[in-house]
């Protein structure tokens, strides 16, 4: 790890966001490193650090992420309000390094950050995992995403791939589904950060 960490909040508690960049300048001054805050995933910068909020019952599903916009080194932290009864911790994405309830202290996060930063260093596989997996998109699927992602709406997406807009829309709710998106809101805001 370089001494410059960037990191990526996606959060919108801008009060919970302010602590976290807080906390995050007090820990990495601590360990030497100076800190920068990437507002989206820029073409030139890589993201070490990536602090995701997550809905009470929704699973982490990260490889889809780091697949695309991310380096293999990149650490996921979801941020959560509380715990839910809902999610074992057998369903989480291996690339999930880490759990902040909205509840907790800074010395949660200090040793969260410690127990990630030393396994780090330790090679991943690109390949997503098991759970993950289980919602790996299609070609298909992944096709009608980019046409998506670039401005496209359903019905150019259709033109642009051959098909009626109607197979378009069945891609795009079978993608959602897979990536645990529940409602439009989600898709446009995963379309805008991916």
């Amino acid at each position: 790890m370089d001494n410059i960490i960037s990191v990526s909040i996606r959060d919108e508690d801008n009060y919970f966001s302010q602590g976290i960049k807080c906390a995050l300048v007090d820990y990495f001054a601590m360990c030497g490193k100076k800190i920068i805050f990437v507002e989206k995933q820029m073409g030139n910068v890589c993201v070490d650090l990536v602090f995701s909020a997550l809905p009470v019952n929704r699973h982490a599903r990260y490889c889809h992420l780091a697949s695309q916009s991310y380096t293999n080194n990149t650490l996921f932290f979801s941020i959560r309000d509380k715990k839910s009864p809902y999610l074992s911790q057998r369903s989480a994405c291996s690339l999930e390094a880490g759990v902040l309830y909205r509840d907790e202290d800074c010395s949660v996060l200090f040793h969260m950050l410690d127990h990630a930063l030393s396994l780090r260093h330790y090679s991943r596989s690109n390949a997503p995992c098991t759970w993950c997996k289980g919602g790996r998109l299609t070609r298909r699927e992944n096709e009608v995403l980019h046409y998506l992602r670039t401005g496209a709406t359903q019905t150019e997406t259709a033109e642009h791939m051959r098909l009626s807009v109607k197979t378009v829309n069945a891609h795009k709710q079978s993608a959602m589904r897979k990536m645990d998106l529940k409602k439009k809101h989600d898709f446009i805001d995963w379309i805008l950060n991916a």
